[in-house]
């Protein structure tokens, strides 16, 4: 495992204040990374809830198991919340080079106010795009594989192509 790969993860969360949920912190480093962000390598993979790196996974049990990342779990709804665990982590967090901002903190304190259902149909649809799915064979296969995001398709498509999500130079 890449330890400086995983402690960009620890600062996407430390930058966001937080990730609510496995599914949203996937989503959020799937579109930060399809933005060509080169602090984002992991390979994605197309899952259940839309685009998923077993990298990320793995990355993440590291950075919880060193301490660096706090989870909570909520037993009633199984929903897991990621914080830097504790002021100490978040100092060495946030001295590490770059100090400041890294490049994608805009992007993804944007993309953290969108909703989770809302990130996955854009990052399916991303996804899909740079498998090369266009127009209407691109809605097709994502209304198969994602029928339940029915009513998002239409506005994730615009904010996608909007935010050039689908731009030429996005492609892969």
């Amino acid at each position: 495992m890449d330890v400086v790969e995983a402690l960009r993860v620890a600062r996407l969360i430390l930058e966001l204040g937080g990730v609510d949920g496995r599914t949203r912190l996937q989503k959020l480093v799937h579109l930060v990374q399809s933005k060509r962000h080169p602090d984002f390598k992991q390979s994605f993979i197309l899952h259940h809830y839309g685009p998923f790196s077993r990298e990320l996974a793995a990355q993440l049990d590291y950075l919880c198991a060193a301490g660096i990342v706090e989870e909570t779990r909520d037993d009633d709804t199984a929903h897991y919340t990621y914080r830097i665990a504790g002021s100490e982590a978040k100092e060495y967090i946030s001295r590490k080079p770059p100090s400041e901002p890294p490049a994608w903190a805009d992007l993804a304190k944007a993309l953290d106010e969108q909703s989770t259902d809302f990130l996955e149909a854009v990052s399916t649809l991303v996804y899909l795009h740079n498998q090369k799915l266009r127009d209407q064979e691109l809605e097709k296969r994502f209304l198969e594989i994602k029928p339940h995001l029915k009513k998002k398709f239409g506005k994730a498509r615009d904010y996608a192509r909007d935010e050039s999500f689908f731009s030429q130079a996005n492609m892969s």
